[in-house]
């Protein structure tokens, strides 16, 4: 998985993607541009979801969420890329 097809997994649950200019990590944000959580592209097992991400976002929309991330994980970090220069 791309990290392309991960924020649309995630964008199509109505949160925002986008991207630190400093550390390059993917950010996901709600709608009232609350951060949820961060994940680190280039580091194999470095996400984070701090405890907003669970009051905003539906134990359903949780778990799609999570397997996408996971799916991501699972993707070897050489081909995770594709439109991280955004």
């Amino acid at each position: 998985m791309t990290i392309i097809e991960l924020r649309e997994a995630i964008e199509k649950h109505g949160l925002i993607t986008g991207f630190d200019s400093e550390t390059r990590n993917l950010i996901i944000i709600s709608k009232g541009y609350q951060m949820l959580g961060k994940i680190n592209q280039n580091e194999a097992f470095n996400v984070h979801m701090n405890k907003h991400f669970n009051r905003v976002v539906g134990t359903e929309e949780q778990h799609e969420i999570f397997k996408a991330i996971f799916d991501f994980i699972k993707t070897p970090i050489n081909e995770r890329e594709g439109g991280a220069a955004e």
